[in-house]
């Protein structure tokens, strides 16, 4: 399943149907994403590094849902997702590896499970309201400190 859509769509539906027909299931915006994540087994997040990246915010609800995520090792993606913990990391513009990622997944449902429970951990910790809210407050204290106590 593919969700989304941009420019590339017809090629990559072009690309799809040549490559893997009737496999691929393209399903344009999904505007109930969280549902979107907890119907999947993996989710795959990929980028180019010239494109800039921000944040990787999908990728982090995907881990959140305690979903496996396969991502290129891009921006932000490569410090959200720990390479072989939480997921795995793939390079840019690199097919074969990222064919050999997702079936790597889609044949260990247990490992899926395991990489999918360490990023919903990953998630609470590191990124939840309270733990962001947290370390805003320690940012805020470091530059307003002077070093006197």
């Amino acid at each position: 399943l593919v969700a989304g859509a941009g420019p590339l769509d017809g090629e990559l539906r072009a690309h799809a149907e040549q490559a893997a027909p009737g496999r691929v299931r393209f399903l344009g915006y999904v505007a109930d994403v969280a549902a979107f994540m907890h119907a999947c087994d993996a989710l795959a997040f990929l980028s180019e590094p010239e494109l800039g990246e921000g944040f990787g915010l999908a990728a982090l609800e995907a881990m959140a849902a305690g979903r496996a995520v396969v991502a290129t090792a891009t921006g932000a993606l490569g410090e959200l997702v720990v390479d072989g913990e939480t997921g795995l990391l793939v390079p840019p513009r690199a097919p074969a590896d990222l064919a050999a990622a997702l079936t790597r997944l889609a044949a260990d449902p247990a490992e899926r499970a395991r990489m999918g429970e360490a990023g919903a951990a990953r998630a609470a910790a590191r990124y939840s309201l309270e733990a962001m809210a947290d370390a805003t407050v320690e940012v805020y204290r470091s530059a307003t400190s002077t070093g006197r106590r």
